[in-house]
């Protein structure tokens, strides 16, 4: 009960700061449209005050379909797949991303991997590259020299299988202990919003997995995904048999 409440609470508070922007926002536009039409520059600051209250309400409807995936608890469908077929398509997905902030994405794939997990974990992928690259850009901006790289490995382990995700970034916080708690985040203000990890570790559990996450020794991080190996030999995805 006091975890819920202590998440309710949290919920409350990153929903209450968009909201009040918004709602203060959207006073100004109209105390603005209230003044003598003298008022040459009126047009052009309620555009800006209704632009800024569209921004924060945009924020509040990010959270909220965040929350709903993080609600959605429960045993995922029994669907084994190729999950180095997940992982190029995560990597095709945040391909533009990368190339256009100057990181380079290294898939080292190992081959005939039993099949495991599930097509959710797509997100879970797309979730882990997109924090990568985040990480990259951030310690190239402090260091322009730093190499920007993201490495993506796949292997086979004892009855599971293994994807590793590497990087040459900023690293994990000190407090890398609350990383998968719901709202924890490292961003910036009005980046993110702190589920990301929550609902990708959510996933993986949902597929009998676990997620862990460590800095590397050469610096940046490393996010693993562990997941039991199927022992069946072909399955079905959307619509086609992967062998």
């Amino acid at each position: 009960f006091q975890s819920m409440t202590g998440l309710a609470a949290k919920i409350a508070h990153e929903l209450n700061n968009p909201l009040d922007g918004s709602l203060r926002y959207i006073k100004l536009a109209m105390r603005r449209l209230q003044e003598p039409a003298a008022s040459s520059n009126a047009p052009e600051k309620v555009t800006e005050y209704l632009s800024s209250a569209q921004e924060a309400l945009g924020k509040i409807n990010e959270i909220l379909s965040d929350l709903s995936q993080f609600a959605r608890h429960g045993q995922a469908s029994i669907e084994t797949i190729s999950i180095n077929h997940l992982v190029e398509q995560a990597v095709r997905t945040l391909s533009a991303r990368a190339t256009l902030a100057g990181v380079r994405m290294e898939c080292r794939l190992e081959e005939n991997l039993p099949h495991a997990g599930g097509p959710k974990l797509y997100q879970v992928f797309c979730n882990l590259l997109k924090n990568a690259i985040d990480a990259v850009i951030e310690k190239k901006r402090l260091d322009p020299h730093s190499e920007g790289v993201v490495t993506i490995r796949t292997r086979r382990g004892d009855s599971t299988v293994q994807i590793v995700f590497e990087d040459t970034g900023t690293g994990l916080p000190v407090d890398r202990q609350y990383l998968f708690d719901p709202f924890f985040t490292t961003k910036p203000p009005g980046e993110g919003t702190g589920l990301g990890l929550a609902i990708s570790r959510e996933i993986v559990g949902q597929y009998c997995g676990k997620i862990s996450a460590d800095n590397r020794t050469e610096g940046g991080a490393c996010f693993e995904v562990e997941l039991p190996a199927s022992l069946e030999p072909n399955v079905t995805y959307r619509g086609e048999t992967i062998r």
